[in-house]
């Protein structure tokens, strides 16, 4: 087992997805969209959010994936997505459709905060019965840590939300699960509870 610099991850991930056909990225996420749909179903949940994310430089398409989930599962969804602050130091999510989204840091799509509604995390615990975070990266381990683009976002928030109740699945094409090999990790890193790729869904070990 080797443990992994995740800026060589960075580097081989990002060739690899670069190759992507349209067809396969349209039938993975069609597949991943089936596996968080299974995981929202077992959940008896009248109401459910989604912390989703807007696709980038070849992700999976999550515009497609949240339309599918919303077709599957037998319960109310809200979707919520993040913006980066103004110091480009942290992010909030705002409910917000994804046709909605305009362009924000980095060129990545994110809600237009003038016209979406702010999600405050005390009160989302009252008015949602189960809450799922997706995770994007470029990488991920059998631990659930994940190697993401380096602005440590995520982590941040994950560790914020520690006390929420909700479950967080990191989203990936198959190559980018890294069943046998471990990311380095420092301090800051937040493991998540589920890796999802087109052809499996697995537990994290650190819960």
């Amino acid at each position: 087992m080797d443990n992994l610099p995740k800026q060589d991850l960075r580097k081989e991930m990002l060739e690899k997805r670069s190759s992507l056909t349209a067809e396969y990225k349209k039938e993975a996420a069609e597949k991943i969209a089936a596996y968080i749909a299974d995981v929202i179903n077992t959940k008896n949940a009248d109401r459910v959010l989604v912390l989703s994310f807007a696709a980038y430089n070849n992700e999976p398409d999550t515009e497609l994936i949240c339309d599918i989930i919303t077709d599957m599962c037998e319960y109310s969804i809200d979707f919520a997505y993040p913006k980066v602050s103004d110091n480009n130091e942290d992010m909030e999510f705002y409910l917000s459709d994804y046709t909605e989204l305009v362009v924000g840091y980095k060129g990545i799509r994110e809600p237009d905060s003038e016209n979406a509604e702010h999600i405050d995390a005390p009160l989302i615990a009252e008015e949602y019965d189960y809450i799922l975070i997706l995770l994007p990266g470029l990488a991920f381990d059998k631990r659930g840590y994940r190697a993401g683009y380096g602005g440590g976002f995520y982590d941040r928030f994950l560790a914020r939300a520690k006390d929420l109740d909700c479950d967080s699945i990191g989203i990936c094409y198959d190559f980018q699960y890294l069943p046998e090999d471990n990311i380095c990790t420092d301090e800051y890193d937040m493991a998540c509870d589920y890796i999802v790729t087109d052809e499996r869904i697995v537990k994290g070990e650190i819960l």
